[in-house]
């Protein structure tokens, strides 16, 4: 009896040891366990006088495994008549954000039976990302597009909603090389306030928009972004393979005539190759 005693307290014993690990490795597991992915990304975008350009990478690379996963997707999706949503950060997350806006435009043009507006379908993203802050869509989102005079309107926002009005803007990986050469040519080095609200407070207003980069021509916007993406693509091993470019302009003949009619030219280049 003794000896059986003793073997079922080994028993015990070893049974005791052998949990403890298992939930010491489950718990570990839990710990690493992370829902989101960074996959880089940099988008560009510049809002001019008669136009509004918007451009992004091809590559989706897992920032954290250092290896691509494609080189041809698309990160400018286009949610409405004349407005594009781009963003960088986690692709799966950017995706399912594009669609939730893309089903409220089109809620709001059932509604109301006309298209929502650039100034509206901003404050729109910023409550929708607003209202997942405990778990965030994890994407930094550009919105671009066109007011009711045909000028540039570009919108950036953070993982939570807070959205800033902006004459250039940057964000992803490429943002630290690309967004000093926006600066320059939106005078922001030489803006005391950086930015101002907007009117109805509906959004942080940038003082840069003063200028609304008037000097710059479409043409020389298109070559501006591209150096800049080659030179990013030549430094960070995110930025690659090809650049997408969307300019959004409205039509001469709509100018007068209600609604405006917008159209949205698709152009991609190569990028060096790495």
């Amino acid at each position: 009896q003794q000896t059986k005693f003793e073997i079922m307290t080994t028993l015990l014993y070893l049974m005791a040891v052998w949990l403890t690990y298992f939930f010491s490795v489950a718990d570990e597991s839990r710990r690493k366990f992370d829902p989101y992915a960074d996959d880089g990304g940099t988008i560009v975008g510049i809002a001019g006088d008669d136009y509004c350009l918007v451009a992004a990478d091809c590559r989706l690379a897992a920032v954290d495994q250092y290896f691509i996963r494609s080189r041809n997707i698309s990160r400018l999706s286009i949610v409405d008549d004349g407005i594009i949503l781009a963003g960088s950060g986690c692709w799966s997350d950017f995706v399912a954000l594009t669609k939730t806006m893309q089903l409220k435009a089109l809620r709001y043009k059932w509604n109301s039976k006309r298209c929502i507006s650039s100034a509206s379908l901003a404050c729109l993203l910023s409550n929708t990302l607003y209202q997942r802050r405990f778990m965030p869509y994890y994407t930094f989102c550009t919105l671009a597009g066109l007011d009711a005079k045909g000028r540039g309107v570009l919108y950036r926002y953070d993982a939570v909603g807070s959205s800033e009005r902006v004459t250039a803007a940057c964000s992803g990986k490429g943002e630290q090389m690309i967004q000093p050469m926006l600066d320059e040519i939106t005078h922001m080095e030489e803006d005391d306030s950086l930015w101002q609200v907007g009117e109805g407070g509906s959004a942080f207003v940038s003082t840069s928009l003063e200028t609304r980069c008037h000097p710059l021509s479409l043409q020389s916007a298109c070559e501006l972004v591209l150096r800049a993406f080659r030179a990013a693509a030549e430094r960070e091993i995110t930025v690659g393979d090809a650049v997408e470019i969307c300019i959004l302009k409205q039509e001469s003949s709509s100018h007068n005539t209600l609604p405006r009619t917008v159209t949205i030219s698709r152009t991609f280049h190569k990028l060096p190759q790495h």
